[in-house]
């Protein structure tokens, strides 16, 4: 009997035949490199902004413990620090941020008030709380909050003002600014001069405001509040925030941050 024209059962090679494996091809590595590309397209400038608000709320809350430190101080001496003690011969000795140290909830350590400040025991104290962490460019220890002092302001040497001198009202007054590209030891007693501030945000030409901040750099106010000024507040407002009884007008306590 002649063999049927057509058979429905496979070839026994073909069914002997093992699948072929895959083979990652120039193809697939250009079709994974452009799918990676996307999602971190997608996703870098939300961890960014992520990034940004957490550095933010740091800079924030660095700066409220900052203020109630100051109130403490207050309520222990009377008065707020001077901006600087010096010895009897006018040598700069401490600084307002190692006066409040001791009211910061954030350390044991203790600073040795015999010594100057950077004395060998006290060199080897260490306080991120006066640092910006969006601040990269700044080396270690070195601070991101000073006062800017002088006539009219509510800093003196050797001298402490108390609230009811600020005239213009707590809510007013600005008692700690943020800097960035800081060349100032956290402990050193120096911070800026009223009379040498720029009324720029991130001058280049010389001391000023300034943060690594999107929106501006953030301010400690006398009342204990925290603000973030924009470019154009610390160009039209600064000058007037930093006085103690110039005479400007009450703000809105909603404007606080």
């Amino acid at each position: 009997m002649d063999a049927p024209l057509h058979s429905d059962a496979e070839p026994q090679s073909a069914k002997s035949q093992p699948p072929r494996p895959f083979q990652f091809t120039l193809r697939y590595l250009l079709l994974a490199v452009l799918v990676v590309s996307v999602v971190l397209a997608i996703a870098m400038p939300v961890v960014r902004r992520l990034l940004s608000t957490k550095e933010r709320f740091e800079c924030n809350m660095n700066l409220y413990q900052i203020g109630a430190a100051m109130h403490s101080y207050h309520a222990v001496w009377g008065t707020l620090p001077p901006v600087i003690t010096t010895d009897v011969d006018g040598k700069p000795m401490h600084s307002w941020r190692i006066l409040i140290f001791p009211y910061l909830d954030v350390t044991t350590q203790r600073y040795d008030f015999s010594q100057p400040w950077n004395g060998p025991k006290n060199l080897k104290l260490a306080a991120h709380i006066f640092r910006c962490a969006s601040d990269r460019r700044t080396k270690p220890n070195m601070t991101n909050y000073v006062a800017i002092y002088g006539p009219g302001t509510a800093w003196d040497v050797n001298k402490g003002i108390q609230f009811d001198e600020i005239i213009d009202g707590t809510s007013n007054t600005v008692l700690v600014v943020e800097i960035r590209d800081s060349d100032i030891h956290w402990m050193e007693p120096r911070d800026i001069s009223f009379d040498d501030l720029k009324l720029t945000l991130n001058a280049k030409d010389g001391p000023s405001i300034g943060s690594y901040h999107v929106e501006g750099a953030i301010v400690a106010m006398a009342d204990g509040s925290v603000r973030l000024l924009s470019p154009d507040e610390v160009e039209t407002h600064l000058r007037a925030m930093l006085t103690i009884a110039g005479g400007e007008r009450q703000r809105d306590p909603l404007d606080s941050q």
